[in-house]
């Protein structure tokens, strides 16, 4: 990471500025490692935080590390650390490793700050209640009505969620997106901008040349 970028980053996480010298790029391994086995003194939030900047590390011991600690805290711990001030990059990580974590998915469902892939995630791959409090949340219905395509997928949703969830969009007259449609135009916008840079490498080339 430059400078900037890891700062920007850490100001995100809420990391304080004392304890960056740990997991700046420059640190030296047997700290980082410390910090991603959980045993620098720190306060935990702020740990857990570290341990997740450290799961971008060059290191891969680092990573593997890193991994292994956040994955390791144990869920009635885990659940005294996230909140509404717990970075959604974060939230995504745990939501996508620890979905077995029923308690905590249910904490973390709620918070308002979780992403539109975490939610989607969570309503194509969660059970019970979460099924339930992913379709029950009007707002977030609103705001990001492609749920209702990930629910579809989730065997686990019965035809009369689905339904209420199609009646609450029709309600509102919002218009559920196509997937597949979303997924062609983005992939033809990536080409059009992969093909872009390859004109503009091609030119730069060409006025190389003596």
């Amino acid at each position: 990471m430059t400078a900037p970028k890891f700062e920007a980053v850490c100001d995100r996480l809420e990391i304080p500025d004392g304890l960056r010298k740990h997991i700046a790029a420059e640190a030296p391994k047997k700290g980082k490692l410390a910090v991603a086995r959980g045993i620098l003194p720190a306060p935990p939030k702020a740990l857990l935080a570290m341990q997740y900047v450290l799961l971008g590390d060059p290191d891969q011991e680092v990573r593997d590390e890193a991994e292994q600690g956040v994955l390791g805290i144990p869920e009635d711990r885990l659940i005294n650390l996230v909140d509404r001030h717990t970075h959604p990059k974060l939230l995504e990580f745990l939501v996508y490793r620890r979905l077995g974590d029923k308690r905590l998915m249910e904490l973390i469902v709620l918070l308002h700050q979780v992403n539109d892939k975490t939610l989607c995630y969570l309503a194509e791959k969660g059970t019970g209640r979460i099924i339930d409090m992913v379709s029950q949340n009007q707002e977030r219905l609103i705001i990001t009505p492609q749920i209702y395509r990930f629910l579809e997928r989730n065997p686990g949703v019965t035809p009369a969620v689905l339904d209420r969830v199609k009646s609450f969009h029709r309600l509102y007259g919002i218009e559920l997106p196509d997937l597949e449609t979303q997924r062609a135009e983005a992939e033809a916008k990536k080409r059009e901008q992969d093909e872009i840079a390859q004109a503009a490498a091609a030119a730069e080339a060409h006025r190389a040349q003596p």
